[in-house]
């Protein structure tokens, strides 16, 4: 522990001397990703969506893609090629200068990274994306690069495997064996890089050298990740605290300095993470059998240097100033719509029944969620699942029963009882109540196939007079409904994906989980709104808040409106601050 410090000693001073040098590659790096590199493959993959007119990239089109549009199939593997390649010439990069860092002198770079690039071997690709995608995130503590910070498991996952004990036991184990293989393996990149291994050589001596060191690399990793703590927390603590005296004896100043606060926090972040990245890699350089003695000396700043840290840093300044002005004045927007999941809130009642509807509609929400499917005799029941099992202990599909038989089933749910109600009897009550709802259209292979034709007949102007809204999972019925009546607002399900869909839709509903700050301003960019669901817990909905979602879809209704309200009336930028951290980083 104590050589462990000690490198991290080393590493500081000889950051400090080469400042520039390291201000001028990582920020430089992480501007190229974020204003190049990833705007380029985003376009492109939108491009190739568009040309072959395929109007989303998701889980659910895959197989469908890759059967009837086999050349766009072929460009987006070509991409995806493309993307590790990027990825591992930055890897490249960032090794050989880290490298070139500690022994003072930069004059070998060029040649390095040449050489790191002809030596790739391509039959090394697919391994390389195996051990990506499996591996890196979870040694990401020492290659932390803009393209993978954005590899994560996605939240629902996450919920899903910690709901039982044994399922969270499963996931414990799981996580600490990938955890174990990311240390044994490394230094399979490093080798690659350096070394010219072929990715299945590099995997192997990896896991040779990695023997005998695997508690001492823990060790360090423990060791890094307690320091870049304690200096995180002592930074946003100062950063609270300064902020917070200027919001009450400074007020007319606060937002001013609000803003160059914010500035500083993230710039003094990035720099953190830089040196924390400098200093894993260097835990490294031993097991390579590569000199790993720091040379302290001061390279003189040429005027290229000296104009790229000048250029590097406005650039840097700007985008952060921008992004801490648009974060200060988001807190102007007006309250998210708070909707009603499935009818219900705090397990009042059965979902998607008219008792419940009259219960939650005491708790005004904007909107109340349902679903609806069609029935046998061509009618429409209130009904989420595609079988009545769940609710109701009937084994039929929703199509294999008329409406009749269906609105005599009684469904049993939360300790309450209830009995299925039809489409028409539910919108005439929430008529009556002056509800507005959130149709959900649930489609099935076993549809009739004038479904949609005719549930425009016989809702359309109902749904228009009281305001109503309507969603949909499949995106054929969002274009199919936007096709048959364009006055109709029609958001669509959207599920986790790739790019940004060129579509018909008036909106996005989407899973908290898969929810990004990125999606929700590129669909403000093209007016418009995004929900997402479903939302129950405090830390869910603030996050969703700091993300400008329009409405929140949840199982508890006072919750969400609490949440949201103390969300936006935090008035002092000291907690707004914190927020931004919290939720950002």
């Amino acid at each position: 522990m104590k050589s462990t410090f000690k490198t991290i000693n080393s590493i500081g001073k000889l950051v400090r001397s080469q400042l520039f040098y390291c201000l001028v590659f990582f920020l430089g790096l992480a501007i190229a990703n974020q204003v190049v590199i990833i705007p380029i493959f985003r376009f492109l993959m939108t491009l190739i969506l568009q040309m072959a007119l395929i109007p989303l990239l998701s889980y659910q089109n895959i197989l469908t893609i890759l059967l009837h549009h086999p050349l766009a199939a072929g460009f987006m593997l070509l991409e995806l090629i493309a993307l590790l390649l990027v990825i591992y010439f930055e890897f490249a990069l960032t090794l050989w200068f880290i490298r070139d860092l500690r022994e003072g002198d930069f004059g070998k770079l060029k040649r390095q990274f040449r050489l790191s690039v002809t030596n790739l071997r391509l039959s090394s690709l697919p391994l390389l994306l195996f051990y990506t995608l499996l591996i890196l995130p979870f040694a990401s503590v020492f290659f932390r690069t803009p393209l993978l910070a954005k590899v994560k498991i996605p939240e629902f996952i996450l919920d899903y495997l910690t709901r039982s004990p044994w399922m969270f036991s499963l996931f414990l184990v799981l996580w600490l064996l990938l955890a174990y293989l990311g240390i044994r393996y490394v230094l399979t990149l490093p080798l690659m890089v350096m070394k010219g291994y072929s990715a299945r050589a590099a995997l192997k001596s990896s896991w040779q050298l990695t023997r005998r060191q695997f508690k001492a690399l823990l060790g360090k990793i423990i060791a890094l990740t307690i320091f870049n703590s304690f200096l995180s927390i002592m930074l946003i603590t100062i950063s609270y605290l300064l902020q917070a005296g200027f919001d009450h004896w400074a007020k007319p100043w606060a937002m001013a300095f609000a803003i160059i606060n914010l500035l500083l926090v993230q710039l003094a972040i990035e720099i953190l993470s830089i040196f924390s990245t400098i200093v894993a890699i260097s835990f490294l350089l031993p097991l390579l059998e590569i000199n790993d003695s720091i040379i302290i000396r001061k390279i003189p700043s040429s005027k290229k240097l000296k104009l790229a840290f000048g250029i590097t840093a406005s650039l840097l300044t700007i985008f952060y100033s921008l992004n801490a002005l648009l974060y200060f004045t988001k807190f102007e927007q007006t309250r998210p719509l708070i909707i009603s999941h499935r009818g219900v809130s705090q397990e009042n009642g059965v979902q998607n029944t008219i008792p419940a509807l009259k219960l939650t509609h005491k708790l005004h929400p904007d909107y109340v969620e349902l679903d609806v499917h069609e029935t046998k005799d061509h009618n429409f029941v209130v009904m989420h699942d595609e079988n009545y099992k769940t609710l109701t202990g009937v084994n039929k599909k929703p199509i294999e029963l008329t409406l009749s038989q269906a609105t005599q089933l009684t469904a049993t749910e939360n300790g309450h009882k209830a009995k299925l109600a039809s489409f028409d009897d539910y919108l005439k009550t929430a008529n009556n109540l002056h509800q507005k709802l959130l149709i959900e259209v649930k489609t099935t292979r076993f549809d009739s196939a004038g479904m949609l034709k005719r549930f425009n007949q016989l809702y359309s102007k109902n749904i228009l007079k009281h305001g109503h809204l309507l969603q949909s999972l499949d995106y054929n019925a969002v274009e199919q409904l936007k096709e048959i009546n364009s006055k109709l607002k029609v958001y669509y399900i959207q599920p986790y994906n790739l790019s940004y869909p060129n579509s018909v839709a008036d909106g996005f509903s989407m899973e908290y989980s898969t929810m990004n700050e990125d999606f929700v301003v590129q669909a403000h960019f093209n007016n418009k709104p995004v929900f997402t669901w479903d939302m129950n817990e405090d830390s869910t909905i603030m996050r969703m808040l700091y993300y400008g979602v329009d409405g929140l879809i949840t199982d508890n209704v006072q919750l969400a409106r609490q949440v949201s309200q103390e969300y936006l009336k935090t008035s002092n930028y000291a907690d707004q601050i914190l927020n931004f951290v919290a939720f950002k980083f």
